[in-house]
């Protein structure tokens, strides 16, 4: 097997032709001597080519695009705060009243109600709802002042229209500060500062919907309170009335008491109409006609309290087959559920008026620090960074690029 060592020729070797005059020697290899290939010089190209076509061309062609094709857009902002009404209540404008009215929030729900209206920006609805609202969205973002690249067709789907609008739309909730920052791009002035104050009015709709909501939720709570305490009162007042009709007493318990005041009075007069009775018939004798008139009186007293004394112990009329002792009991029975029905009627009816009043100190609303302003020049895109991005980001995937295929060049 022949020696494959490669080994440099030396100056005088017989029968090798020598090297020609101002060329480097050339390699060796079994006798035989090998063609000489400039390496360096070719990696030196390949660099050199490499940082022209990933670099140098697409920061060219930026600056081409970015420079004179590209069509400028107008932003415009807002800067928007959700409150809760009881939020501004103060000592009527002093200093604790100005902090809350302009501090952050500290409220849980003001916090997760921004959230909620930044991810509505951001979703199809909103998109909906400002056309509903009569701003023709699909005009402002196909655009034909927008370049070729960026423009859509008029006839785009859905979808391609939603991706447009949330790269035109933006959101952005601060929590260290609670505000809502909202952002329109355009590519006209008056077309960036109506998405704004289209998307801001859709906003403030939601919020109300969302306060009116909860609202209506505690007040039907509260109503459902009111009509449920209602119809018990109802109920109880209805058997007190049919009570009274049955047995014929309006009020039993001073019934019984007029009752017995009537009969204490009857014994009364009765003992004084037998005293009567004996002294005349002691005095003036059995066949006295004044001693037969006070006996008389006096067995007319009697058979009243008679009549009276039965009254407390036979039924009423013999209408509801009921003593009077259990009439009485009865009647207190409905009493007491009546008091305890009006009771928690009238508790109801405060509790409705509480829900009432709190759910208007609780209404949420939106306040505008930042109302949204014609924009006098355009903002978008900045020529300069852009060009500086695309060259910055060239630049470090050709080194990248570079390193990685020396490293792997020196190993082979």
């Amino acid at each position: 097997m022949p020696d494959l060592h490669i080994r440099e020729p030396e100056a005088k070797q017989p029968g090798l032709p020598a090297a020609p005059p101002g060329r480097p020697d050339r390699p060796v290899l079994a006798g035989l001597t090998l063609p000489h290939f400039p390496v360096e010089q070719r990696r030196s190209h390949g660099v050199l080519w490499s940082f022209l076509l990933v670099v140098v061309l697409p920061t060219l062609l930026a600056s081409v695009y970015f420079n004179w094709i590209v069509t400028p857009q107008y932003v415009t902002k807002a800067v928007v705060a959700l409150r809760i009404g009881d939020s501004q209540r103060g000592d009527g404008g002093g200093p604790s009243s100005l902090v809350a009215a302009l501090g952050p929030s500290t409220s849980a729900a003001p916090v997760t109600q921004s959230y909620g209206i930044v991810d509505y920006i951001h979703s199809v609805p909103a998109m909906e709802d400002v056309q509903k609202a009569g701003l023709d969205v699909r005009s402002i973002l196909t655009s034909t002042k927008a370049d070729p690249i960026v423009r859509l067709r008029p006839d785009s789907s859905t979808e391609a229209l939603f991706d447009a609008w949330r790269s035109h739309v933006k959101a952005q909730f601060e929590l260290s500060r609670g505000v809502l920052t909202i952002s329109t791009r355009a590519f006209t002035a008056t077309e960036s500062l109506a998405l704004a104050e289209a998307v801001l009015a859709s906003s403030e709709r939601l919020a109300n919907d969302m306060s009116q909501r909860v609202i209506a939720d505690s007040m039907r709570l509260a109503e459902q309170q009111v009509e449920t305490a209602r119809g018990r009162f109802n109920a109880a007042l209805s058997e007190m009335q049919s009570f009274r009709t049955t047995s014929g007493v309006l009020d039993p318990s001073k019934a019984s008491a007029s009752g017995t005041a009537i009969e204490l009075q009857l014994r009364q007069d009765l003992a004084v109409a037998d005293a009567q009775a004996e002294a005349l018939r002691a005095g003036s004798g059995p066949g006295s006609p004044m001693y037969a008139a006070a006996a008389a009186r006096a067995r007319a007293l009697r058979a009243q309290l008679a009549d009276a004394g039965s009254q407390s112990s036979r039924s009423a009329g013999d209408r509801s087959s009921s003593s009077w002792a259990e009439i009485l009991s009865q009647n207190e029975a409905l009493t007491a559920a009546l008091r305890i029905a009006e009771q928690y009627f009238t508790q109801a009816l405060g509790l409705a008026q509480a829900a009432r009043m709190e759910a208007a100190r609780q209404r949420s609303y939106v306040v505008t620090y930042v109302r949204p302003v014609l924009a006098s020049e355009a903002s978008y895109p900045n020529a300069t960074l852009s060009i500086l991005l695309v060259a910055g980001s060239a630049l470090i995937a050709w080194a990248m690029a570079t390193l990685l295929y020396h490293a792997i060049l020196d190993r082979t």
